[in-house]
């Protein structure tokens, strides 16, 4: 029993040392909120950072789909105007089997398909 009394009057006299545990105190709450304010930095930064990369992918597809549909309009165009073209498909409605307006026929289309690179059906170009 002495020595648990001797270990029990050791440490009544070791005194715990405050102004450690205040210093530690005050340097934890200054880093964690130095941490919180970074983090908050960090995230306005990603925020934006994310919202211009989705405003130049936007910019991209709207340029995209713009051009697209001016080769659409001009290909419409082309159609369009071209008589010869319409009437060489009149004349292949009302006789499909007839061979020189077939040969007229494919002879434009053959020449649009090499000038507009217009791709066949099996998605390959010639």
């Amino acid at each position: 029993m002495r020595k648990t009394d001797e270990a029990m009057a050791m440490l009544k006299k070791q005194k715990t040392p405050w102004y450690l545990v205040i210093v530690f105190l005050v340097v934890s709450a200054g880093l964690v909120t130095a941490g919180y304010f970074f983090y908050q930095l960090q995230k306005g930064h990603i925020v934006v950072n994310v919202r211009a990369d989705i405003a130049s992918v936007a910019d991209f597809k709207v340029q995209r789909i713009v051009r697209w549909r001016q080769e659409i309009m001009t290909n419409a165009r082309v159609f369009q105007q071209n008589m010869p073209r319409i009437s060489g498909f009149r004349e292949l409605m009302r006789d499909p089997l007839a061979i020189e307006p077939r040969q007229g026929l494919l002879k434009r289309m053959k020449t649009l398909q090499e000038v507009y690179f217009f791709i066949e059906q099996t998605g390959k170009r010639e």
